[in-house]
């Protein structure tokens, strides 16, 4: 499970919420033409207060340094936050 507490962020269309493998998703050509090993976890739940989200089972946690919140329709960034383990 993933858990956000205290999180904010902007509104925006599509936003989803990806595990990836690198320390920050920079709005960069590696990582929107995925050349960064990441998990789509589905939509943004809202763009404040505390969500979770059901990680995928007998994925290797170890691989993934952060999470992005990535809008789809406008190929934007909207964070990244290194995972805490």
């Amino acid at each position: 499970m993933l858990r956000l507490t205290h999180f904010s962020t902007s509104n925006g269309p599509n936003v989803h919420v990806l595990l990836i493998a690198a320390e920050d998703a920079k709005d960069d050509e590696n990582f929107l033409t995925e050349k960064v090993d990441r998990i789509d976890l589905g939509p943004l739940k809202g763009n404040d207060g505390d969500q979770n989200y059901v990680l995928p089972a007998g994925i290797d946690l170890a691989t993934y340094k952060a999470v992005a919140f990535f809008c789809e329709r406008f190929n934007a960034n909207f964070g990244t936050v290194p995972l805490e383990k």
